[in-house]
């Protein structure tokens, strides 16, 4: 097995994981705190397996993660020496050209 890669969280991915968060916690702080928990797993997993997420293009992917009734799409990048965290969406959310 090779060395899990870190994983960099780019600015805007972090303002996305914020703004989900938020979104969530005015329904449930529970929920919301459980979303981030399931983020972050995701990103563990990434590091152990940086191609689990299929991929779209000019070597870069997206990994989709089952919340609730819907999910998440993390959008990512594999460096040599890092697994970079682009942006993260809902998955009903429409979401720019990646």
């Amino acid at each position: 097995m090779t060395n899990p890669l870190p994983v960099r969280v780019l600015p805007a991915a972090r303002v996305d994981q914020a703004r989900l968060a938020a979104y969530l916690a005015g329904r449930s702080p529970e929920a919301a705190a459980r979303a981030i928990d399931v983020l972050r797993e995701a990103f563990r997993r990434l590091s152990r397996h940086p191609a689990l997420g299929r991929p779209v293009g000019n070597a870069r992917h997206e990994l989709s993660v089952r919340f609730g009734g819907g999910g998440y799409v993390i959008q990512y990048r594999v460096d040599p020496d890092a697994v970079i965290v682009v942006r993260v969406f809902h998955s009903r959310e429409r979401r720019p050209r990646f």
